[in-house]
């Protein structure tokens, strides 16, 4: 019956419907998921000292294993662009923003975690996609501890520091 509220909005009705079975404490959902973390890739360009997905990271997103998440995302409000590596890191992000954008309903936005190297490579695929919130993973307050932590050479850490001023001030598309 809730979703007999909307028959032209598959969106806004999976979204009641969610909401409609936690509230009754369904145990069995009939909904989608409305907010979704895409694993984009477990391969990372970094070689941080707390972690482990550059020693074993080896999986990547394909457009034919994205296109099994199709229903799922048609309804989703919210999508995450994660993964145990670097996610901005996949060779073929653009692609995979492009199939993901045909997905994704206008009302709808996406966010990343990332070390911000790749930040500057993707602006115009993370507006295309309505990236409202990027985690950035920095674990340093200088280049040198930077790059002792996270292993990306003494040159990222002021890259990435003005990407994200870039971003943060709403310029997305300008290259640092």
């Amino acid at each position: 019956d809730v979703t007999a509220l909307f028959p032209h909005d598959s969106l806004l009705a999976n979204f009641v419907l969610n909401i409609w079975e936690w509230a009754h404490g369904i145990t069995q959902l009939v909904s989608l998921p409305w907010n979704i973390s895409l694993p984009i890739s477990d391969v990372c360009n970094a070689r941080c000292t707390f972690c482990t997905s550059w020693l074993d990271g080896h999986q990547q997103l394909t457009l034919e294993q994205l296109d099994r998440f199709a229903p799922d995302l048609r309804t989703a409000i919210y999508v995450g662009l994660v993964g145990h590596g670097e996610p901005l890191s996949h060779p073929h992000l653009g692609a995979i923003a492009d199939r993901l954008a045909e997905y994704l309903d206008p009302r709808g936005s996406s966010y990343t975690i990332t070390n911000g190297v790749y930040l500057a490579k993707w602006p115009d695929r993370l507006d295309h996609l309505r990236v409202g919130s990027i985690s950035c993973s920095l674990n340093a307050a200088t280049p040198a501890t930077h790059d002792t932590v996270m292993g990306l050479g003494t040159d990222a850490f002021p890259r990435i520091v003005e990407t994200l001023r870039i971003v943060a001030a709403g310029q997305a598309t300008a290259k640092p």
